[in-house]
């Protein structure tokens, strides 16, 4: 393997300094908000290794919060995404790594916060590592094989939510590109969780497949196989025959279209997935239907807001190094999320029937970039709950595990100068809860003006609004905040 002495590495730290006011620190229905003024120290560092054979990235930053009302004087936060990916053997043996430390909502129902400095009590740091090494190898070119065999360990601060250890072995192989007009190829997925103190799950899944070239930019794609799934099961016995068939369309090379319906199960299926960039737009719809949990390793697709922006400058700005500079800066200017579902992901020990729907879009001009999405969630609970859910003070248990969230996202930016942007946000989700008919309805706005100054100083003035109501008596909040950040890259 190549000596990771011979990658190309890059350093990138930097150093933030923010202070907020918010009328409504801990969003607290409006009889008992208490204001508060926010002192944030945020060192941060940025890593990354590129070589023939190996690939290293990491961003790492710490959050100190300073808080100088009563109650809770000083918090910190940590922050990490790290991967790598190596090939140790050529052409045969890989390796992949991970490590994640965020901050995540604990309910869709629980007080929901645009910003990190809130003290809502709907939030804990939830840890994820993992290491999957892989063989990979192409027979001639009549088929390509791999065994990839992933490792990951996932805990959180919350103790009401279960620490996992998830095992998966994943076999797949298909036919290689001398087969034009047909297509095949067989998989075999089982996952293993095994949770500290509950039964262990099991997720096992053999599908076999085949595809036709009706012509060359129209294929016929058609699955059938077996699943056979181990956890203290509602309903229906999680184990059966499963098939489904469907069309893909690539109509140019920045377009793609497909559709699939079939069973499984639980019912009926059905799966679709659209998606176009070019220069100045792009766009991206998808819809899927999953058995998982917060421990699996999903197999559903979700819409990451870097990988979204990158597609849509893919064509005008063609060196990588670039375009993710212009891609974070926009990230940040405009407050967006890391992926651009807008759904909450409760955090639950259950196994769900998920079925989500995504649709995004971007526009980008001379001097105005804009950025739209809609989304909806809906989750159905096909297992016991082991134990009591992580349920935050404003919550009650269970609510999050028959729900549906749908709503909508609006971001714009004006590039005032080629240093200053102004951006505005606003977005709305409704979540409702079958259990109680509960029904929560959020709201924000967001505007901020971010200027640069010199290559490696900048400053960003942020004010937004942030409101619930529901049908729940007590849980309707308001806040107002005001922030001015001085960030520096060192």
């Amino acid at each position: 393997m190549q000596s990771v002495h011979a990658a190309e590495w890059s350093v990138a730290p930097s150093v933030g300094l923010r202070e907020t006011y918010s009328s409504n620190i801990a969003l607290a229905p409006d009889a008992t908000a208490r204001s508060e003024w926010v002192t944030e120290l945020a060192p941060r560092i940025a890593l990354s290794a590129s070589g023939v054979r190996f690939k290293f990235n990491a961003d790492y930053a710490l959050r100190y919060l300073d808080y100088h009302g009563g109650g809770t004087s000083s918090e910190v936060q940590h922050n990490v995404n790290a991967n790598a990916s190596g090939e140790f053997v050529k052409d045969l043996l890989f390796v992949d790594a991970i490590a994640n430390i965020s901050q995540q909502r604990i309910s869709a129902f629980g007080p929901q916060s645009i910003d990190y400095v809130n003290l809502t009590g709907n939030r804990t740091e939830v840890q994820t590592y993992g290491i999957s090494p892989y063989l990979r190898h192409d027979i001639g070119r009549f088929a390509a094989a791999e065994l990839r065999y992933t490792a990951e360990k996932k805990k959180a601060d919350d103790p009401n939510l279960l620490d996992s250890d998830v095992r998966r072995t994943l076999f797949d192989i298909g036919s290689g590109n001398r087969l034009r007009t047909w297509g095949w190829g067989f998989e075999f997925d089982r996952q293993r969780i095994d949770y500290r103190l509950a039964p262990e799950t099991e997720l096992s899944r053999y599908t076999a497949r085949l595809q036709y070239e009706i012509t060359p930019r129209i294929f016929l794609k058609t699955t059938a196989g077996y699943e056979d799934n181990n956890y203290l099961y509602i309903g229906e016995k999680p184990s059966g025959k499963l098939w489904s068939a469907g069309l893909s369309w690539l109509p140019s090379q920045s377009t793609s279209v497909s559709a699939s319906a079939g069973h499984r199960y639980f019912g009926k299926t059905f799966a679709a997935s659209a998606g176009h960039h070019d220069g100045k737009s792009a766009w991206d719809l998808g819809y899927d239907e999953e058995v998982t949990s917060q421990s699996a390793l999903s197999t559903q697709s979700t819409l990451d807001t870097a990988a979204f922006l990158d597609r849509l400058w893919n064509t005008s700005i063609p060196d990588e190094a670039a375009r993710k500079k212009i891609v974070d800066t926009f990230i940040h200017n405009a407050g967006l999320p890391t992926t651009l579902s807008g759904n909450i992901y409760n955090l639950s020990n259950r196994i769900f029937l998920q079925k989500s729907l995504r649709i995004s879009l971007a526009l980008d001009g001379s001097r105005n970039t804009a950025v739209f999405a809609i989304h909806g969630l809906r989750r159905e609970p096909l297992s016991v709950a082991p134990v009591a859910g992580a349920v935050p003070p404003t919550s009650q248990p269970g609510i999050d595990d028959d729900s549906l969230q749908t709503g909508a996202s609006a971001n714009w930016i004006w590039h005032v100068t080629p240093r200053s942007d102004l951006a505005f946000g606003a977005s709305y989700t409704r979540a409702r809860a079958f259990g109680n008919e509960r029904i929560d309805h959020f709201r924000a706005f967001r505007t901020a003006l971010a200027k640069q100054f010199g290559r490696k100083s900048s400053a960003t003035f942020e004010l937004r609004r942030q409101q619930r109501s529901s049908t729940q008596q007590d849980a309707a909040y308001t806040e107002n905040a005001v922030a001015l950040l001085i960030l520096m890259q060192l």
